[in-house]
């Protein structure tokens, strides 16, 4: 039985800060998913086509859980972000300013569409009173929801990875255990988005990433609106930076090329590897038209493979339906793996190299 008194305090909250309040807690999780990624038409694109973009890149379903310290820890953040159609969860610790630039910057390249906080955050004199009033300015179309506090749990969060994470993130724990506000954001969300989607994430499931503000150049909200890089002053998103470079073949490139002008990198190495890239595409037009027409054929690569990590607590004809077809589109993905990496092999530069080298173990069944 739903208690409504817990209930009642939340729901006042709502009406003074905005701020949507979960369930999360209170009541028992839905009989359908909050956002409907079980439909062919939000993968991406037909293979070869291009990715289409209103300016601001595919259809975002990222949601974000943020937790801030306290006292002496003001203004240091954890932040925890995942696509709910890809099985990848992204991990930041870090002190910010207290104009919370760095955390801005980081949201507007994520795009969220949910952003979850905890519950004392919201109430009055609540100790993230600013951050929530310059997320309602900045991301005026991403929902604010509150949670209750014991969610953001950092012992809950780490027991969460070290069940969750693949092989490959099998030193994660030690890289982030004594990041507290980054592992209890890390529990807040994973429960967050089971509760709303109705699944629960298979174990060894789930790619890992954290992601600092090292060898990074962080852009500030402010220039990023007065440079256009994604939506023009006069004309929304038909005439930003973004729109104009925006020439994707993929709905991962759109999301890389995002990422790249609100957040280029600052490691020079990177930045060498990237250019010897390009110089060797633009000398080698066979090569070039040969990577473009097979990346035209492939489909969200991401979006696919979370057909082996989302466990449906209940399985609808729907649902049944659009896993035949996602089991056909990896098929048809898988198949171009091969020849993706014979065009690759024996080329001048070393970006190209490491992508041919990647190891891929697969059946299909």
């Amino acid at each position: 039985m739903v208690d409504s008194k817990n209930l009642k305090t939340p729901a006042s909250r709502v009406r003074k800060t905005n701020v949507a309040v979960s369930g999360l807690g209170h009541q028992p999780p839905p009989s359908s998913s909050k956002y409907n990624v079980h439909t062919t038409s939000r993968l991406g694109q037909t293979p070869g086509s291009r990715a289409t973009s209103n300016g601001s890149g595919p259809k975002s379903f990222v949601v974000v859980a943020i937790v801030e310290g306290r006292g002496v820890a003001k203004g240091e953040l954890g932040m925890a972000s995942m696509d709910v159609r890809h099985p990848e969860l992204a991990l930041s610790q870090f002190a910010d300013t207290a104009g919370y630039s760095r955390l801005l910057t980081k949201l507007h390249i994520l795009d969220p569409v949910e952003i979850v906080v905890p519950e004392t955050a919201v109430e009055k004199g609540g100790d993230m009173a600013v951050l929530l009033e310059l997320l309602k300015t900045n991301l005026p179309n991403a929902q604010v929801t509150a949670v209750p506090r014991r969610y953001f749990n950092d012992a809950g969060g780490l027991e969460l990875l070290t069940r969750l994470k693949v092989a490959e993130c099998s030193t994660i724990e030690k890289d982030i255990a004594e990041k507290y506000y980054c592992l209890s954001s890390v529990a807040a969300l994973i429960k967050y988005i089971e509760y709303i989607q109705n699944i629960a994430f298979a174990c060894g499931s789930v790619k890992i990433t954290y992601k600092g503000v090292e060898n990074t150049c962080m852009i500030d909200p402010v220039t990023i609106k007065d440079l256009e890089l994604i939506v023009s002053l006069k004309n929304g998103s038909k005439s930003s930076l973004y729109s104009e470079m925006n020439r994707t073949y993929t709905a991962c490139g759109a999301r890389m090329l995002r990422s790249s002008l609100l957040q280029p990198p600052a490691n020079v190495d990177v930045i060498e590897q990237r250019l010897d890239a390009v110089e060797e595409l633009l000398s080698n037009e066979p090569l070039f038209r040969s990577l473009r027409s097979l990346m035209s054929r492939m489909l969200d690569v991401e979006q696919l493979i979370t057909l082996c990590v989302h466990l449906n607590r209940e399985e609808t004809v729907r649902i049944v339906e659009y896993k035949i077809t996602q089991i056909i589109h990896l098929k048809h993905t898988l198949e171009l793996v091969e020849p993706l990496r014979d065009a690759l092999a024996s080329r001048a530069s070393e970006l190209f190299v490491q992508y041919s080298e990647v190891r891929f173990s697969f059946s299909l069944f």
